[in-house]
């Protein structure tokens, strides 16, 4: 960011540079009489009257965008990404569902059968988990 205060602060150092030279100029061609020694010692006080000095100035932080800025912005995004979903249709919901629910009934039956397992052989080699023993 320091670079481009930097350009813009020559570039109007230019152009103030400029207009002062007009000035000259048609002050220059206005009096004819003057020796020319002392026009130029005109200019060069003009110039450094005119011409802004640079002064420390902090450097401004960027404002971004508010939250709600951003909010609507990633709204708007998602709108314009669901736009681009292929959704499946009615039958194809139905079957996936289906298959679903099929593997976590078979997925369950596997686990209750494992825990049973684990609990049987816990109590052959641990004796009775009920207390009592």
């Amino acid at each position: 960011m320091a670079r481009k205060r930097r350009r813009a602060r020559s570039k109007k150092d230019d152009d103030i540079l400029t207009v002062v030279e007009k000035q000259e100029t048609s002050e220059e061609t206005e009096v004819s009489d003057e020796k020319p020694q002392e026009s130029a010692t005109k200019k060069e006080a003009t110039i450094t009257k005119t011409a802004p000095k640079a002064a420390p100035t902090k450097p401004v932080a960027k404002k971004g965008p508010t939250s709600g800025q951003r909010m609507g912005s990633f709204l708007r995004d998602v709108r314009a990404e669901m736009k681009k979903v292929t959704w499946p249709d009615r039958e194809r919901t139905t079957q996936s569902t289906g298959v679903v629910i099929f593997t976590l009934l078979v997925l369950s039956g596997l686990m209750a059968f494992f825990t049973f397992l684990c609990t049987e052989f816990a109590q052959y080699f641990f004796g009775s988990a009920r207390g009592g023993g």
